[in-house]
């Protein structure tokens, strides 16, 4: 039997960065060789949680462990859902359960548009401090 594969998802906004210490201490604890942990980049593939679901299924073959941050969580449970198969562990870090909401889904759109905006990060982080 092979052990599932560690696949994590960052939430949005994030990127790979956010994963630097938890994969650090899995290598260090040994056990990234059996894990073999793999940084999604599915959020960034997908105009929906569902879309962006199959492009986390479609990264990796066999069975899978999902950790998932914020937006990330909720991907993970909507590819639990498509494939409750292949799914062996979920871990939901800062996330919630219910279904993405028209209000949501609207917010996201909003922040994905600000994100990509050079300076629109650093705007947002300022207007704040």
């Amino acid at each position: 039997m092979t052990t599932p594969r560690l696949m994590l998802l960052p939430g949005m906004a994030c990127d790979a960065d956010m994963w630097r210490a938890p994969l650090a201490a899995l290598d260090a604890a040994g056990l990234s060789q059996a894990l073999r942990p793999l940084v999604s980049d599915a959020l960034a593939h997908g105009d929906t949680i569902g879309a962006m679901a199959q492009a986390v299924l479609a990264e990796s073959e066999g069975e899978l462990i999902l950790c998932g941050a914020s937006m990330g969580g909720i991907v993970a449970m909507e590819a639990a859902r498509q494939a409750p198969q292949r799914i062996r562990g979920l871990a939901l870090l800062g996330t919630n359960a219910r279904p993405e909401s028209p209000d949501m889904r609207a917010l996201r759109e909003q922040a994905i548009t600000v994100y990509q905006r050079p300076g629109g990060v650093e705007d947002i982080i300022r207007a704040n401090v």
